[in-house]
């Protein structure tokens, strides 16, 4: 919660951890999904997000930080957006960057993903590009 006068910028979180996990298996799918009721001639939902096919890619762990923005996809793929020459992340530059920022920004992603916490503070500080 917020107090009346904010905390200083320096405490504020730099960063955001994003992720995309695996969508639900088929067998789990079916157990989530309500049962029709007997006798109903009511036919399946088309719209029920658990029915249909999954148009949201790969899972993928990544970090936005105030400069870049960095994706690991469960592909092996990487994607790398710089925020102060490409604002709308038009052209991927993972292919391209200094070895250096990816590891960097890599080693961010493995060290957010699962913290909770203080541990999440401490990952960010000690791997986060300037």
């Amino acid at each position: 919660m917020l107090a009346a006068t904010p905390p200083p910028a320096a405490q504020w979180r730099q960063l955001v951890f994003l992720e995309h996990a695996d969508e639900v298996s088929d067998d789990e799918s079916k157990s989530q999904r309500p049962q029709s009721l007997a006798g109903t001639l009511e036919p399946a939902d088309q719209l029920d997000p658990l029915q249909a096919p999954s148009k949201s890619g790969p899972p993928f762990d990544g970090v936005s930080t105030g400069r870049y923005t960095y994706v690991e996809y469960a592909t092996g793929e990487t994607e790398l957006y710089d925020h102060t020459t490409d604002p709308d992340e038009l052209t991927n530059i993972a292919a391209t960057a200094d070895a250096a920022l990816r590891a960097q920004l890599s080693t961010l992603v493995h060290g957010m993903h699962g913290c909770s916490g203080a541990a999440c503070r401490a990952a960010e500080e000690v791997a986060a590009p300037q």
